[in-house]
Protein backbone atom coordinates (compact mmCIF):
# COMPACT_ATOMS: atom_id res chain seq x y z
CA UNK A 1 0.00 0.00 0.00
CA UNK A 2 1.65 3.35 -1.24
CA UNK A 3 0.81 6.40 0.18
CA UNK A 4 1.43 9.82 2.35
CA UNK A 5 -1.44 8.61 4.73
CA UNK A 6 -1.52 11.50 6.65
CA UNK A 7 -4.99 10.76 9.10
CA UNK A 8 -5.31 7.27 8.04
CA UNK A 9 -9.35 8.30 7.60
CA UNK A 10 -11.34 6.03 6.13
CA UNK A 11 -10.34 6.22 2.31
CA UNK A 12 -7.02 5.29 3.49
CA UNK A 13 -8.07 2.29 5.41
CA UNK A 14 -10.06 1.14 2.27
CA UNK A 15 -6.87 0.88 0.60
CA UNK A 16 -5.02 -0.47 3.62
CA UNK A 17 -7.70 -3.40 3.42
CA UNK A 18 -7.55 -4.17 0.14
CA UNK A 19 -3.64 -4.74 0.68
CA UNK A 20 -4.60 -6.68 3.59
CA UNK A 21 -6.70 -9.02 0.76
CA UNK A 22 -4.42 -9.15 -1.47
CA UNK A 23 -1.39 -9.95 1.13
CA UNK A 24 -3.18 -12.81 2.17
CA UNK A 25 -4.35 -14.22 -0.98
CA UNK A 26 -0.59 -14.10 -2.49
CA UNK A 27 0.37 -15.38 1.13
CA UNK A 28 2.97 -11.97 1.13
CA UNK A 29 3.73 -9.56 3.49
CA UNK A 30 1.42 -6.72 3.63
CA UNK A 31 3.42 -3.48 4.18
CA UNK A 32 2.93 0.44 3.76
CA UNK A 33 5.31 2.60 2.14
CA UNK A 34 5.27 6.21 3.00
CA UNK A 35 6.51 9.56 3.59
CA UNK A 36 6.89 11.38 7.13
CA UNK A 37 4.90 14.27 5.93
CA UNK A 38 3.65 15.15 2.65
CA UNK A 39 6.36 15.67 -0.08
CA UNK A 40 4.46 18.89 -1.00
CA UNK A 41 6.13 20.26 2.28
CA UNK A 42 9.43 19.87 1.61
CA UNK A 43 9.36 21.54 -1.60
CA UNK A 44 6.38 24.31 -0.29
CA UNK A 45 6.30 24.52 3.33
CA UNK A 46 3.44 25.87 4.87
CA UNK A 47 3.83 28.29 7.84
CA UNK A 48 0.99 26.54 10.22
CA UNK A 49 0.76 23.31 11.06
CA UNK A 50 -0.34 21.02 8.59
CA UNK A 51 0.06 17.43 9.67
CA UNK A 52 -2.81 15.18 11.34
CA UNK A 53 -1.01 12.36 12.26
CA UNK A 54 3.20 12.84 13.13
CA UNK A 55 5.32 10.04 12.71
CA UNK A 56 5.14 8.28 15.57
CA UNK A 57 1.52 8.57 15.40
CA UNK A 58 0.70 7.27 12.04
CA UNK A 59 3.21 4.52 12.36
CA UNK A 60 0.88 3.28 15.39
CA UNK A 61 -1.91 3.55 13.62
CA UNK A 62 -0.24 1.54 10.13
CA UNK A 63 0.27 -1.11 12.44
CA UNK A 64 -2.93 -1.00 14.32
CA UNK A 65 -4.65 -1.45 10.89
CA UNK A 66 -2.45 -4.51 10.09
CA UNK A 67 0.45 -3.37 8.10
CA UNK A 68 3.05 -6.07 9.20
CA UNK A 69 5.96 -3.49 8.52
CA UNK A 70 6.28 0.00 7.59
CA UNK A 71 8.74 1.86 5.57
CA UNK A 72 9.39 5.38 5.53
CA UNK A 73 10.98 6.90 2.75
CA UNK A 74 13.23 10.22 3.67
CA UNK A 75 12.14 12.66 1.55
CA UNK A 76 14.98 15.03 0.08
CA UNK A 77 15.89 17.39 -3.12
CA UNK A 78 17.82 14.26 -4.59
CA UNK A 79 14.70 12.03 -4.26
CA UNK A 80 13.00 14.77 -5.60
CA UNK A 81 14.24 14.29 -8.69
CA UNK A 82 13.87 10.63 -9.16
CA UNK A 83 11.90 9.98 -12.32
CA UNK A 84 8.69 7.97 -11.92
CA UNK A 85 10.03 4.95 -13.62
CA UNK A 86 13.41 4.83 -11.05
CA UNK A 87 10.89 5.09 -8.19
CA UNK A 88 9.01 2.03 -9.48
CA UNK A 89 12.08 0.09 -10.05
CA UNK A 90 14.24 1.17 -7.08
CA UNK A 91 11.77 1.61 -4.37
CA UNK A 92 9.08 -0.46 -5.26
CA UNK A 93 10.40 -3.39 -7.13
CA UNK A 94 13.97 -3.43 -5.40
CA UNK A 95 13.47 -2.45 -1.98
CA UNK A 96 10.19 -3.30 -1.47
CA UNK A 97 10.21 -6.48 -3.77
CA UNK A 98 6.39 -5.84 -4.44
CA UNK A 99 4.61 -8.45 -5.50
CA UNK A 100 1.06 -6.94 -5.51
CA UNK A 101 0.09 -2.95 -5.53
CA UNK A 102 -2.53 -0.68 -3.75
CA UNK A 103 -2.95 3.35 -4.07
CA UNK A 104 -5.43 5.53 -4.49
CA UNK A 105 -7.57 7.00 -7.37
CA UNK A 106 -5.46 10.04 -7.44
CA UNK A 107 -1.68 8.92 -6.39
CA UNK A 108 1.24 10.09 -8.58
CA UNK A 109 4.41 9.50 -8.23
CA UNK A 110 8.21 10.08 -9.43
CA UNK A 111 9.83 13.60 -10.85
CA UNK A 112 7.03 16.38 -10.77
CA UNK A 113 4.25 13.91 -10.26
CA UNK A 114 4.94 12.72 -13.30
CA UNK A 115 3.72 9.46 -13.30
CA UNK A 116 0.46 8.64 -12.67
CA UNK A 117 -2.19 5.13 -12.09
CA UNK A 118 -2.12 4.91 -15.61
CA UNK A 119 1.71 4.64 -16.02
CA UNK A 120 2.10 2.27 -12.62
CA UNK A 121 -0.38 -0.06 -14.57
CA UNK A 122 1.95 -0.05 -17.63
CA UNK A 123 4.56 -1.06 -15.53
CA UNK A 124 3.55 -3.28 -13.13
CA UNK A 125 1.83 -5.46 -15.96
CA UNK A 126 5.08 -5.91 -17.92
CA UNK A 127 6.75 -7.46 -14.46
CA UNK A 128 3.48 -9.63 -13.46
CA UNK A 129 2.69 -7.55 -10.41
CA UNK A 130 -0.77 -6.85 -9.53
CA UNK A 131 -2.15 -3.72 -9.56
CA UNK A 132 -5.19 -2.47 -7.52
CA UNK A 133 -6.48 1.36 -7.73
CA UNK A 134 -8.82 2.38 -4.75
CA UNK A 135 -11.93 4.91 -6.47
CA UNK A 136 -12.94 7.67 -4.34
CA UNK A 137 -14.65 6.74 -0.99
CA UNK A 138 -17.56 8.64 0.20
CA UNK A 139 -18.79 8.73 3.63
CA UNK A 140 -22.28 10.28 4.28
CA UNK A 141 -22.37 11.58 0.45
CA UNK A 142 -18.80 13.60 0.56
CA UNK A 143 -15.56 12.19 -0.44
CA UNK A 144 -13.10 11.59 2.18
CA UNK A 145 -9.73 13.45 2.35
CA UNK A 146 -7.23 14.62 4.74
CA UNK A 147 -8.26 18.05 3.51
CA UNK A 148 -11.54 18.10 4.58
CA UNK A 149 -10.38 16.56 7.91
CA UNK A 150 -8.04 19.08 8.45
CA UNK A 151 -11.21 21.78 7.34
CA UNK A 152 -13.21 20.04 10.66
CA UNK A 153 -10.09 20.23 12.86
CA UNK A 154 -9.33 23.70 12.27
CA UNK A 155 -12.89 24.75 13.01
CA UNK A 156 -12.78 22.33 16.34
CA UNK A 157 -15.61 20.18 14.35
CA UNK A 158 -13.97 17.07 16.06
CA UNK A 159 -16.96 14.86 16.29
CA UNK A 160 -17.52 15.29 12.12
CA UNK A 161 -13.63 15.17 12.04
CA UNK A 162 -14.22 11.86 13.73
CA UNK A 163 -16.83 10.46 11.95
CA UNK A 164 -14.52 11.35 8.70
CA UNK A 165 -11.32 9.18 10.19
CA UNK A 166 -13.24 6.46 11.24
CA UNK A 167 -12.21 7.24 14.72
CA UNK A 168 -11.72 10.04 17.58
CA UNK A 169 -9.08 12.18 16.42
CA UNK A 170 -6.12 12.46 18.64
CA UNK A 171 -2.52 13.62 19.68
CA UNK A 172 0.11 12.70 21.57
CA UNK A 173 2.89 14.65 24.07
CA UNK A 174 4.59 15.13 26.69
CA UNK A 175 3.76 16.61 30.03
CA UNK A 176 5.90 19.66 31.52
CA UNK A 177 5.72 22.22 34.35
CA UNK A 178 3.65 24.89 34.33
CA UNK A 179 2.40 27.58 36.27
CA UNK A 180 0.36 25.78 38.49
CA UNK A 181 -2.66 28.28 37.82
CA UNK A 182 -4.70 24.93 37.52
CA UNK A 183 -3.63 23.51 40.84
CA UNK A 184 -4.78 26.70 42.42
CA UNK A 185 -8.26 26.59 41.04
CA UNK A 186 -8.56 23.51 41.99
CA UNK A 187 -8.30 22.22 38.44
CA UNK A 188 -4.42 20.63 38.32
CA UNK A 189 -3.29 20.39 34.67
CA UNK A 190 -1.10 18.90 32.87
CA UNK A 191 1.13 20.85 30.09
CA UNK A 192 1.77 19.36 26.84
CA UNK A 193 4.54 19.75 24.20
CA UNK A 194 2.93 18.62 21.00
CA UNK A 195 4.75 18.10 17.61
CA UNK A 196 4.57 21.77 15.91
CA UNK A 197 2.93 20.86 12.68
CA UNK A 198 0.60 19.10 14.52
CA UNK A 199 -3.00 20.29 14.00
CA UNK A 200 -4.76 21.46 16.64
CA UNK A 201 -8.74 22.37 17.61
CA UNK A 202 -8.55 25.50 19.77
CA UNK A 203 -11.20 25.80 22.65
CA UNK A 204 -12.09 23.34 25.44
CA UNK A 205 -12.86 19.92 24.85
CA UNK A 206 -14.44 16.53 26.44
CA UNK A 207 -11.65 14.12 26.03
CA UNK A 208 -10.09 10.62 27.17
CA UNK A 209 -6.60 10.39 27.99
CA UNK A 210 -3.88 7.15 28.32
CA UNK A 211 -1.18 7.78 30.24
CA UNK A 212 2.59 6.54 29.17
CA UNK A 213 0.53 4.92 26.18
CA UNK A 214 2.57 1.30 24.74
CA UNK A 215 3.24 0.72 21.13
CA UNK A 216 -0.12 -0.51 21.00
CA UNK A 217 -2.72 2.85 21.38
CA UNK A 218 -6.21 2.46 22.34
CA UNK A 219 -7.24 3.52 19.15
CA UNK A 220 -11.20 2.48 18.60
CA UNK A 221 -13.43 3.06 15.86
CA UNK A 222 -15.35 5.89 15.94
CA UNK A 223 -18.76 5.31 17.89
CA UNK A 224 -17.38 2.58 19.83
CA UNK A 225 -17.38 3.13 23.82
CA UNK A 226 -14.19 3.49 25.23
CA UNK A 227 -14.14 1.56 28.34
CA UNK A 228 -13.32 5.09 30.63
CA UNK A 229 -11.54 4.39 33.69
CA UNK A 230 -9.55 1.42 32.48
CA UNK A 231 -8.63 1.96 28.98
CA UNK A 232 -8.84 6.12 28.88
CA UNK A 233 -9.11 7.99 31.79
CA UNK A 234 -11.63 11.02 31.05
CA UNK A 235 -10.91 14.87 31.39
CA UNK A 236 -11.34 18.07 29.73
CA UNK A 237 -8.52 19.77 27.51
CA UNK A 238 -8.01 23.45 26.56
CA UNK A 239 -6.02 24.60 23.71
CA UNK A 240 -5.07 28.44 23.16
CA UNK A 241 -3.42 31.33 24.41
CA UNK A 242 -5.46 31.76 27.81
CA UNK A 243 -6.81 35.31 27.32
CA UNK A 244 -7.80 35.48 30.73
CA UNK A 245 -4.21 35.72 31.86
CA UNK A 246 -3.73 39.63 30.95
CA UNK A 247 0.54 39.48 32.36
CA UNK A 248 0.93 37.01 30.35
CA UNK A 249 2.43 39.13 27.06
CA UNK A 250 3.68 36.16 24.83
CA UNK A 251 0.28 34.02 23.58
CA UNK A 252 1.45 30.90 22.30
CA UNK A 253 -0.80 28.55 22.09
CA UNK A 254 -0.86 25.51 25.10
CA UNK A 255 -2.58 22.31 25.37
CA UNK A 256 -3.36 21.69 29.15
CA UNK A 257 -5.52 18.59 29.78
CA UNK A 258 -7.06 18.07 33.34
CA UNK A 259 -8.31 14.29 34.08
CA UNK A 260 -10.91 13.71 36.22
CA UNK A 261 -9.66 11.56 39.64
CA UNK A 262 -6.47 11.63 41.88
CA UNK A 263 -3.36 11.30 40.40
CA UNK A 264 0.69 11.09 40.97
CA UNK A 265 3.34 13.04 39.25
CA UNK A 266 2.30 13.95 36.15
CA UNK A 267 5.61 16.15 34.59
CA UNK A 268 7.47 14.01 32.49
CA UNK A 269 5.21 11.26 31.22
CA UNK A 270 3.96 10.78 28.06
CA UNK A 271 -0.14 11.21 27.18
CA UNK A 272 -2.42 10.02 24.70
CA UNK A 273 -5.31 12.53 24.30
CA UNK A 274 -8.35 11.69 22.43
CA UNK A 275 -11.11 14.66 21.54
CA UNK A 276 -14.82 13.63 21.88
CA UNK A 277 -16.62 16.42 21.67
CA UNK A 278 -16.32 20.52 21.71
CA UNK A 279 -17.48 22.12 24.95
CA UNK A 280 -16.82 25.65 24.06
CA UNK A 281 -14.47 28.26 22.34
CA UNK A 282 -11.47 30.32 24.67
CA UNK A 283 -13.47 33.28 26.71
CA UNK A 284 -11.27 35.97 28.39
CA UNK A 285 -12.82 36.37 32.01
CA UNK A 286 -13.09 39.08 33.83
CA UNK A 287 -11.84 37.19 37.15
CA UNK A 288 -10.45 33.70 38.33
CA UNK A 289 -13.13 33.27 40.06
CA UNK A 290 -15.26 33.54 37.10
CA UNK A 291 -13.01 30.82 35.31
CA UNK A 292 -13.06 28.61 38.15
CA UNK A 293 -16.84 28.64 38.12
CA UNK A 294 -17.02 27.91 34.47
CA UNK A 295 -14.73 24.98 34.80
CA UNK A 296 -17.02 23.61 37.01
CA UNK A 297 -19.83 23.58 34.09
CA UNK A 298 -17.03 22.25 32.18
CA UNK A 299 -16.30 19.17 34.51
CA UNK A 300 -20.49 18.66 34.17
CA UNK A 301 -20.65 19.25 30.24
CA UNK A 302 -17.75 16.36 29.93
CA UNK A 303 -18.91 14.11 32.11
CA UNK A 304 -22.81 14.76 30.31
CA UNK A 305 -20.99 14.37 26.92
CA UNK A 306 -18.47 11.09 28.30
CA UNK A 307 -21.40 9.87 29.66
CA UNK A 308 -20.04 9.29 33.05
CA UNK A 309 -22.12 9.49 36.47
CA UNK A 310 -20.26 12.76 38.85
CA UNK A 311 -20.49 9.67 41.30
CA UNK A 312 -18.41 7.67 39.68
CA UNK A 313 -15.31 6.58 41.02
CA UNK A 314 -12.37 7.66 39.47
CA UNK A 315 -9.32 7.59 41.36
CA UNK A 316 -6.31 6.15 39.84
Amino acid sequence: AIGTFDGLHRGHCEILRRALVLAGTLRAVPLALTFPIPPRQYLHPEPDPYLLTTLEEKLALLTHYGMQKSIVLPFDKKFSRMSAEEFYEKIIIRKCRARAIVVGYNFHFGRDRSGDALLLEKLASADKVDLEVVPPFQWQGRIVSSGLVRDFIKSGKVKEAGQYLGRPYFCMGRSVTGDQLGKRLGFPTANLTIAKNKILPTGVYAVGCQLDPKHELPIRQWGQTAVLGKELVPGICNIGVRPTLKSIKKRSQKVEVHMFGRFSELYGRNFYVEFSQRLRGEIAFRSLGDLQQQLLVDKQRALNALKIAESTSLTF
